[in-house]
């Protein structure tokens, strides 16, 4: 059975391993169909952000808690993995309590 499609390199000539699939018309097959539509976040306008962030230390807590949770519930550290860290307030970082790593 004809699957109407074609393998073909990604670079004729040259020895790869990359090939694409591609229609009997010679278009790329995209799995844009297959993607799930994730909900978009809320949008504040300019004056709720405005009040919400008028202070740079606000902005920042809002950024850790967004990332890591408002205990570092969320934390994990890249190296090791351990879940265990401190907030480092002159930094601005995280520090894994394990391999001292400092983590954005």
């Amino acid at each position: 059975m004809d699957s109407g499609l074609l393998i073909a390199d990604c670079a004729p000539g040259r020895p790869s391993t990359a090939r694409v699939a591609l229609r009997r018309d010679y278009r790329p097959i995209s799995n844009t169909a297959k993607r799930i539509a994730l909900p978009l976040p809320a949008v504040m306008d300019l004056n709720t952000f405005q009040w919400k962030f008028a202070a740079d230390e606000a902005c920042w807590e809002h950024l850790r808690s967004t990332r890591w949770g408002a205990t570092l519930e969320r934390f994990t550290c890249p190296d090791c993995g351990r879940a265990k860290g401190w907030w480092l307030a002159n930094r601005r970082l995280v520090e894994c309590c394990e391999r001292r790593r400092q983590t954005i």
